[in-house]
């Protein structure tokens, strides 16, 4: 009966350690897949953790990027604005120097041609005089005015002139008569010469 008992608690004893094999191999792969699907949570957790610090540093590196290029960009706009807008100054300058030239070649040239309209009537007046009051021909009033060689219309000339053409005169003027045949005479002169 010993033997027996010994047996039976040989079969127990064995049965026990076989379940607590089993219950301790199971406990293992509970544990196992308990731990690797832990595993597999943090890996994720770490991936999805990993990729949003990624995601950030990027999108902060991508801001500086933007910030600094557009700085550089603003920086040499304002460099190209200065540069035109020199130049444009440059360019209105140059055409206010023209058109100043322009204005004052004009006014000279405006002044020019009136004292040319005023010498040449104060020349008409002259040589009507001249012809009115004189006895000699249109050649000598021609002649005299070369000698003379002063601006129509100075007193200086008048008085030069006037003592050239009493100069001139070969014989004194006799009467009223002769003046009048004198004058007759030269305006037919003036009508052949002309």
């Amino acid at each position: 009966m010993k033997d027996e008992c010994d047996q039976a608690l040989a079969r127990q004893w064995k049965l026990a350690n076989e379940q607590i094999n089993l219950a301790v191999k199971q406990a293992e792969d509970r544990l196992r897949a308990l731990l690797e699907l832990k595993y597999l949570e943090d890996k994720e957790n770490f991936a999805q953790e990993f990729g949003a610090k990624k995601d950030a540093e990027y999108a902060e590196q991508e801001m500086k990027t933007i910030e600094k290029v557009t700085a550089e960009l603003r920086k040499e706009h304002d460099r190209d604005i200065k540069i035109i807008n020199k130049r444009h100054s440059q360019e209105i300058d140059e055409l206010k120097k023209k058109l100043k030239l322009t204005e004052e070649r004009f006014r000279r040239e405006f002044s020019l041609r009136a004292r040319l309209e005023s010498d040449f009537r104060l020349l008409q007046t002259d040589y009507k005089r001249f012809m009115d009051h004189s006895n000699v021909f249109h050649s000598d009033y021609m002649l005299k005015l070369c000698h003379i060689g002063e601006q129509i219309g100075d007193a200086k000339f008048e008085e030069v002139l006037d003592r050239i053409l009493a100069e001139s005169y070969l014989e004194p003027i006799r009467s009223q008569s002769d003046k009048t045949q004198t004058h007759n005479y030269k305006h037919s002169l003036k009508l052949n010469d002309t």
